[in-house]
């Protein structure tokens, strides 16, 4: 089927971020076709994404019962009509000529997924040209370091800016839903599975994203945030374990994790304990000569 014949599905997820979600179909809706399909999953308690969408023609805004990333993404799928796919973060606004970059290496049969660019507003990213993909020290290289001005063939991609031929991720099952509250490595387990498969991921770099990253919902981004630190670390070893169990990521990821996480950790307690003592002995300091002068005025009977 010739590109310009695909009809394409865009699927939003969102939790209560209406300015952010505005913006996003307002970029979303100067670039699809009125073939295409705008679905907006909402996980929202506080928010009526109904209400806030009602001027976008051609859009259905669908609850989820599970404020759950992947599992957001499967509502979406299972509404999906399109020959192709596309999920684009309600915080990523989608740049010119965006919809005819995203679906053109569909038109080479091989082809299951198109990932594109991901720009910010205060670009100093320091880009470089290692692919991107799971290394075998057990970390993931994310396409976002990835340069290239030409369309190639990747690993991996990334959740704010990416796309399947629909036919093949439903063969995949979809999103993996026990990926949980920050469902990190939900995408790089779903690119994995697809590589697995035999299927090609594109990389092309002429279909550019903003991404301006609103506030969390729910966790912060901090490693040492309690609230998201168990299911951080959590998610990684699922994905490792469940991908490469008994190959050398999965060894080298529990201990560089474990390692790293314990560095880190140790440096923050020397930090705190080295703060913590300066007080202290500035305070013991403190009282001490408090207690020499006031002495001092005492014996000269001021």
């Amino acid at each position: 089927m010739p590109p310009h014949e695909f009809k394409l599905s865009v699927i939003v997820i969102t939790r209560d971020r209406p300015d952010s979600l505005t913006r996003c179909a307002e970029a979303l809706a100067s670039e699809m076709r009125s073939s295409d399909e705008l679905i907006v999953v909402s996980g929202s308690g506080a928010t009526d994404e109904r209400a806030l969408l009602a001027d976008f023609e051609g859009l259905a805004v669908l609850q989820s019962e599970h404020a759950n990333m992947p599992h957001q993404r499967n509502v979406g799928l299972e509404r999906a009509r399109g020959d192709v796919v596309a999920f684009v973060d309600d915080d990523a606004f989608v740049c010119a000529g965006w919809r005819d970059a995203i679906v053109a290496p569909y038109s080479d049969s091989g082809v299951g997924s198109v990932v594109g660019k991901e720009t910010r507003e205060s670009e100093s990213h320091v880009r470089s040209s290692a692919p991107a993909g799971v290394t075998w020290l057990g970390g993931i290289r994310p396409l976002y370091d990835f340069d290239s001005a030409e369309m190639c063939d990747v690993a991996i991609g990334q959740g704010c800016n990416m796309s399947f031929r629909r036919s093949v991720l439903q063969s995949l099952g979809g999103f993996d839903p026990d990926y949980l509250q920050r469902a990190n490595c939900e995408e790089t387990d779903v690119f994995s599975r697809l590589t697995r498969a035999g299927h090609r991921i594109v990389y092309n770099p002429r279909a550019v994203v903003l991404h301006v990253p609103d506030r969390p919902v729910g966790y912060s981004r901090s490693e040492f945030d309690r609230r998201s630190a168990f299911h951080l670390h959590r998610n990684r070893a699922y994905f490792f374990t469940k991908n490469y169990l008994g190959k050398l990521p999965f060894f080298t990821y529990l201990l560089r994790d474990t390692g790293f996480t314990a560095w880190i950790s140790l440096r923050r307690i020397v930090v705190i304990v080295a703060q913590t003592s300066a007080v202290f002995l500035l305070a013991v300091a403190g009282n001490v000569v408090g207690v020499w002068h006031g002495l001092r005025r005492r014996l000269r009977g001021e």
